[in-house]
Parts: C-alpha cells; sequence; structure tokens
C-alpha cells in the first residue's frame, strides 16, 4: 500500500525472514529502477530511505523519488552528502553519522533563531560535530559580545545558562540578560554566586552542584511552607547539600520538639514520614501528628511497629522493609477481595514477606480446595492462574473455575495443556512457554483469516513455533499458488525485455 498504491496481495512467499528481502528487492525495482541486490537488513534499510526522502523533502521542498540506491547503510550518507552540497554550497566530505548530524545543524539553527531572531541559514559547515561548538561560538559573540573560546558540550552548557536566566528571573524578578560569560560549567556556579548574595546576603563560596543544590533549597522551602504554614525565606544558607538537613532539622524541631540529629538523607527520610503518616490515617482514621521521632530510617519501622499492633492486635516485630510488605498485606487485602467476596480484616500477620504466601495460601484453600502448599511467589502465580482462566473462557467459552492447581508455573503448562486437547483434539505434549505459544497460536488463526478470508480452526498443532512457519506454508500452498505463477510469469517476462 505505502509503496505502490495498492492493497492487492503480495506475491506468493513462505511468509519467512527472507519474504521480507524478496518483497523488498521488487518494491525496490518497482520505486527506484534499479534491479541491484539487496543486502543486509532490509526493513530497516528501508525506514532509511524513508528517512532520507523525507529530508530530501524537508530540505528541497520536493517530494522527487530518490535516485535508485540499494538502500544500504551508506545510501544515507551519500544522499546527506548530496543535500549537504545543495543547502550549504560545501562538498567536504561527511562523516560519522550524518542523519545524527543533520539533527545536530537543526539545532544550532533553532538557537540561532531563538538568540539573534533571524531564521537566515546557518553558514556552510560540514554538519560535524564541530559545527555545533562553531555556530554556537558565533551565537555566544553575538549574544554575549565575548570571544572566548567554548570549552566542552556547548548545547548542555547554553541549557546550563537558559536555567541560570531562569533562575535569576525567579530569584531577583529581573530578566537582565546575563554577563558575557563563557558558558562554561563555571558560570552556573557563578551566576549562582550572585544569585545567592543577593538572595541570602551571604557571600560563602558556592561548592559541588549548584544547580541541584538550589533545587535542594526550593525543596527545603516547599517543606517548610508544608510543615509551619509560613513562607518566610529560609535564613542564609550555603545551599551546599549540608543545609538541606540543617533547614530539615530546624523544622523537625519546630515540628516535633525534638532535637535529636537527623542523619541520612533527610529528604527522603521526610517523605518516609510524610508516607507513615498517610499509612496511620488510612488504618486508624486519624490525623492526630506522628509523635516525635528522629525521621530516622527506623521511624518508618517504629510507626508501622505501632500501627500494626494498632490494626492487628500482634506485637510480633516487623523485619524486612515494611513499607513495601504493608503495600504485599494490601495486596493481600484486595486478592482476599476478588477471590472470596469478603473484606473481612485480614488476620493479624507480621505483614512479612511470608504472610502474602500463608495469605494467598488460605485464599488457595478457600477456592480450589487444596491444601498443597504454595512454592515460589505467589502473587505471580496468582497472576498466571488468572491468566489461565481468561485463557479457558477464551479457548472454551466456559467461566467455570479452573480445578484445584498449586497455582505453580507448572499449572499454567497443564491448563494449556487441557486447553489443546480441547480445542484442538491432539494430547500431543506443550513445549516451550505455552502462554507465548497460544500467542503464537493466536498470530497463525489471524494470518489464516487475513489470507483465506475464513475463521475455520487451525488445525491440531503443537503449537510450537515451528506451527506458525508449517501453517503458513500451507496457507501460502492453498490461497497463493496461482499469485505465484503469474508472478513467476510477470517477473520472467520483465527480465526478458529489461
Amino acid at each position: 500500500m505505502q509503496y505502490n498504491g495498492t492493497a492487492k496481495p503480495i506475491a506468493a512467499y513462505t511468509i519467512k525472514q527472507s519474504s521480507c528481502r524478496q518483497l523488498s528487492q521488487q518494491l525496490l525495482v518497482q520505486y527506484t529502477g534499479t534491479t541491484k541486490p539487496i543486502t543486509g537488513d532490509t526493513i530497516k534499510q528501508s525506514s532509511s530511505r524513508q528517512l532520507g526522502q523525507q529530508l530530501q523533502m524537508q530540505y528541497k521542498g520536493t517530494a522527487k523519488p530518490i535516485a535508485a540506491y540499494t538502500i544500504k547503510q551508506s545510501s544515507c550518507r551519500q544522499l546527506s552528502q548530496q543535500l549537504l552540497v545543495q543547502y550549504t554550497g560545501t562538498t567536504k566530505p561527511i562523516t560519522g553519522d550524518t542523519i545524527k548530524q543533520i539533527s545536530c545543524r537543526q539545532l544550532s539553527q533553532q538557537l540561532q533563531v531563538q538568540y539573534t531572531g533571524t531564521i537566515k541559514p546557518i553558514a556552510a559547515d560540514t554538519i560535524m560535530q564541530s559545527s555545533s561548538r562553531q555556530l554556537c561560538q558565533q551565537l555566544l559573540v553575538q549574544y554575549t559580545g565575548t570571544t572566548k573560546p567554548i570549552a566542552g558540550d556547548t548545547i548542555k552548557q547554553i541549557s546550563c545558562r537558559q536555567l541560570s536566566q531562569q533562575l535569576q528571573v525567579q530569584y531577583t524578578g529581573t530578566s537582565k540578560p546575563i554577563a558575557a560569560e563563557t558558558i562554561k560549567q563555571s558560570s552556573c556556579r557563578q551566576l549562582s554566586q550572585q544569585l545567592l548574595v543577593q538572595y541570602t546576603g551571604t557571600t560563602k563560596p558556592i561548592t559541588g552542584d549548584t544547580i541541584k543544590q538550589i533545587s535542594c533549597r526550593q525543596l527545603s522551602q516547599q517543606l517548610q511552607v508544608q510543615f509551619t504554614g509560613t513562607t518566610k525565606p529560609i535564613a542564609a544558607d550555603t545551599i551546599m547539600q549540608s543545609s538541606c538537613r540543617q533547614l530539615s532539622q530546624q523544622l523537625l524541631v519546630q515540628y516535633t520538639g525534638t532535637t535529636k540529629p537527623i542523619t541520612g538523607d533527610t529528604i527522603k527520610q521526610i517523605s518516609c514520614r510524610q508516607l507513615s503518616q498517610q499509612l496511620q490515617v488510612q488504618y486508624t482514621g486519624t490525623t492526630k501528628p506522628i509523635a516525635a521521632d528522629t525521621i530516622m530510617q527506623s521511624s518508618c519501622r517504629q510507626l508501622s511497629q505501632q500501627l500494626l499492633v494498632q490494626y492487628t492486635g500482634t506485637t510480633k516485630p516487623i523485619t524486612g522493609d515494611t513499607i513495601k510488605e504493608i503495600s504485599c498485606r494490601q495486596l493481600s487485602q484486595q486478592l482476599q477481595v476478588q477471590y472470596t467476596g469478603t473484606s473481612k480484616p485480614i488476620v493479624a500477620d507480621t505483614i512479612m514477606q511470608s504472610s502474602c504466601r500463608q495469605l494467598s495460601q488460605q485464599l488457595l484453600v478457600q477456592y480450589t480446595g487444596t491444601t498443597k502448599p504454595i512454592t515460589g511467589d505467589t502473587i505471580k502465580q496468582i497472576s498466571c492462574r488468572q491468566l489461565s482462566q481468561q485463557l479457558q473462557v477464551q479457548y472454551t467459552g466456559t467461566t467455570k473455575p479452573i480445578t484445584a492447581e498449586t497455582i505453580k508455573q507448572s499449572s499454567c503448562r497443564q491448563l494449556s495443556q487441557q486447553l489443546l486437547v480441547q480445542y484442538t483434539g491432539t494430547t500431543k505434549p506443550i513445549t516451550g512457554d505455552t502462554i507465548k505459544q497460544s500467542s503464537s497460536r493466536q498470530l497463525g488463526q489471524e494470518l489464516q483469516m487475513q489470507y483465506k478470508g475464513t475463521a475455520k480452526p487451525i488445525a491440531a498443532y503443537t503449537i510450537k513455533q515451528s506451527s506458525c512457519r508449517q501453517l503458513s506454508q500451507q496457507l501460502l500452498v492453498a490461497c497463493l499458488l496461482l499469485e505465484l505463477f503469474a508472478c513467476l510469469f510477470l517477473e520472467t517476462f520483465r527480465l526478458a525485455f529489461a
């Protein structure tokens, strides 16, 4: 459809990987007028050609077909070379990955428009990586009045400047252009240093990655508003990493009444407290502030331990990552509702990883009537059962509950084996990953529909990977024999008069 505007069926092929190359070869002859053999991965190469075609449209404004190429990887460079000559007036050879380099030029063009307000074409460059630096250097001179050489990755550095400009507007309320800097990494620090003096009254040197540090300050400011209800500016800090801890320490004293030093990554720890607070509301129905904790990692476990006692009546110590374990309990609770129709609270478990298996074991007994121990990752195994249930409905039209299985990985294969017998009449053992193989069968069914126009069930196969090819081969012989003869005749006729 894409190449010749017709939906006429493709001439007889075995639908094997080679058919892609053969079909592409025909399309190549039809589209470009060349019979040169195709090499490599033609499908990807056609995409390469399409990209070249789009580039031709973009740079020349014409949709004239691309001259006959072998659609090899080199054709992209050759086409780009022609476009380069046509667009820039230079014949200097292109090096490297031209497609990316042209994108680099486009980005430079955009930067030129952004900084100079002109869409005048960029002077002839080779579109090599260096052209970005050269173009940025020109823009730098034009924008800042300095000719100091640019170092490093200029594109990222200009982004650094833009960010600094935004910070200047945000902190000072002025959009005055930033003084001529070399747009090197240091310029970010220098600009931030100026902002620091202007905003906090301190001239203490900035260390580390200032952009991230300012973000740290912004986060601290937000936390201050959230915990204290005031937007009063944060006292002059150096915006170093330690300032986050110091600010958090102040908030801790203000919010909890404790002066115990904070350890670790306080921002994450406060998030841990917030999560605990949410859990408290969820499990107890109260928004009473959490008692003064150090907001250390242990506080999460301690708070969860209190919630555990309050919610389940058990004082058994919690082990592991409690937040994830509570999530495990929540999931088990949902499974209980889904399988049993009751929202009765889960009996007091330690919310340890084993509780998931224990709860699932109870559900298994309740749902299937079997007490066979569960092995492996039960949550995934139940998902396996759900998938099997869906397959049963899809293939048999019945929602009859699945007989008691251990929900082990093997149960998927066993159930699929039963479905295979029920659906195809064959008892040949299934091999490999049956779930994926069923998908393979579905694909074969769709191919049958597509090529024969019938939804007649696929004959009994083992649903092995080879069955797709075998089925396609049969469909090919049955459906496209005439097209094969017609294709061979036309090809012979064409070659005879070529």
